[in-house]
């Protein structure tokens, strides 16, 4: 562990901090309303912040830092890309069952956040390079929550229009990535132990 706090530079914050800034600009823009574009970008500082504290208190660890940041980057992915749906369908019981939805999905991820990173690597269980099916399994999920959920839109939304469907796309091309996001909140000496990360990275980065 280094005696002190990594250069912000030398870490992936900049990457996130301008991914966030392209995201929260086109997810605003294609609404065309400017009270959620200008929503879009006034909750950019407070993203900005986030990864300002988490630098202060994890920039000791190059690599504990950059593995939180991607999850925020993944978390950040998902709420920006859920903006357009959600100005259409906020107030449906759909929009208050996808929250709880999203909500779901994260702490279960979390709780399982290491079988998720193993199986993210292709390991097994036992950390070795036993076939994992979850990468197959995960693609179904994904698939199967598509034409269900477009499903729901066209029979639920007396406003479907193609507008719905466009923005449904967005939010579950978004919410892939958000459901993997918790593996990366595995501790960077756990992911060593089960071989995620080699030693010669943990060094180089830590």
């Amino acid at each position: 562990m280094r005696k002190g706090r990594i250069p912000i530079l030398d870490t992936n914050i900049v990457t996130v901090a301008l991914f966030g800034i392209i995201i929260a600009v086109i997810t605003g823009a294609v609404t065309e309303s400017l009270e959620i574009f200008l929503g879009n970008l006034l909750s950019l500082p407070f993203v900005f912040l986030l990864l300002y504290i988490l630098w202060l208190k994890y920039g000791y660890s190059g690599v504990h830092l950059n593995s939180i940041n991607v999850c925020v980057m993944l978390t950040m992915w998902s709420a920006y890309g859920a903006v357009p749906l959600f100005s259409i369908i906020w107030g449906h019981w759909v929009g208050w069952l996808t929250i709880l939805f999203h909500i779901v999905t994260f702490v279960v991820g979390f709780i399982n956040r290491e079988k998720l990173i193993l199986g993210l690597n292709g390991k097994s269980a036992r950390g070795d390079n036993e076939t994992n099916p979850f990468i197959l399994y995960y693609v179904l999920g994904i698939f199967v929550l598509g034409i269900v959920g477009t499903i729901i839109l066209h029979v639920t939304l007396v406003t479907s229009t193609d507008a719905v469907y466009f923005f449904g796309f967005i939010y579950l091309l978004s919410y892939c990535f958000y459901a993997i996001s918790p593996a990366f909140l595995v501790h960077p000496l756990r992911a060593l132990e089960l071989g995620i990360i080699s030693q010669r990275h943990y060094d180089e980065y830590n």
